[in-house]
């Protein structure tokens, strides 16, 4: 059954028409406890309130947080100056030296030789 607070009903009887049930009851409270009630009520409400805030806060603060780190990031990326290619023919040589000595057994002369021929 649901229960109307006379101190918070102003009267207008427009919840007890719509009911599907007849299931209003108006019933009398002391003030004590209606203002207990409405304490309780305005407390849980300041603390939702206060909660929402602080996970607002958080989230911005993350968010600058996170920002930050990105420009950083960013900006280390722009700073450096990497030859991809030069790199990659390192790479390709180191590789491919490896390859030579552990699977046919060559020398570094050999290695190099080899190398020197087949560069464009």
């Amino acid at each position: 059954m649901h229960v109307v607070i006379e101190d918070i009903c102003t009267g207008c009887e427009l919840c007890i028409e719509p009911c599907p049930v007849d299931c209003i009851e108006t019933i009398n409270i002391e003030k004590e406890k209606s203002d207990n009630i409405r304490n309780n009520s305005k407390e849980f409400f300041n603390y939702t309130k206060k909660n929402r805030t602080q996970k607002r806060k958080k989230l911005k603060n993350n968010t600058d947080l996170n920002l930050e780190v990105t420009s950083i990031i960013n900006e280390r990326i722009k700073n450096r100056n990497i030859d991809k290619s030069s790199n990659l023919k390192e790479l390709q040589i180191k590789t491919l030296t490896q390859d030579l000595k552990q699977n046919h057994d060559f020398t570094d002369e050999q290695i190099s030789d080899f190398i020197d021929n087949n560069e464009k």
